[in-house]
């Protein structure tokens, strides 16, 4: 697989806003932050506000959320509440929770595991059981959303 400098700068800023994160999360007495897109958008001057917002939704965890929504789906008003956790990288829980704002549809941890293990990725529990077929485009589209596929 060809790297393009578009992939190669997403790349960057993803770290970058990871590394943004883990500091504003760090030294919190509060038990989260609300970090909203006009707030950084200096800090990650070189992405349009698309990316920036899409950027803020893909690094949200399981619990945290959506304070304040533009009218259109991105824009400088998009507030994500983030909450304290040990771990900024995207899981099953990310998925669920990405999928059920999306579709007010709740996905099985073993349906996400299953088509982790179809597309040759380690699974995080050794149970499998058969995503339906309904499901299926999904899951696959909330595991490529945070490139766990």
């Amino acid at each position: 697989m060809k790297i393009t400098k578009e992939d190669d700068f997403m790349s960057v800023s993803a770290k970058k806003f990871e590394a943004y994160m883990a500091t504003q999360l760090e030294n919190l007495e509060e038990n989260y932050v609300d970090i909203s897109a006009c707030d950084i958008e200096d800090v990650f001057e070189h992405l349009n506000m698309t990316e920036l917002c899409n950027l803020m939704r893909k690094y949200m965890r399981h619990g945290d959320k959506v304070v304040s929504t533009p009218n259109k789906e991105n824009g400088p008003n998009l507030t994500i509440r983030y909450y304290k956790s040990k771990d900024l990288h995207p899981s099953i829980k990310n998925v669920q929770t990405y999928i059920e704002n999306k579709y007010n549809v709740v996905l099985k941890t073993s349906w996400i595991e299953y088509i982790k293990k179809n597309h040759g990725k380690p699974g995080e529990i050794d149970r499998e059981h058969p995503c339906p077929p309904n499901h299926v485009n999904k899951v696959v589209e909330g595991l490529k959303y945070f490139d766990l596929i």
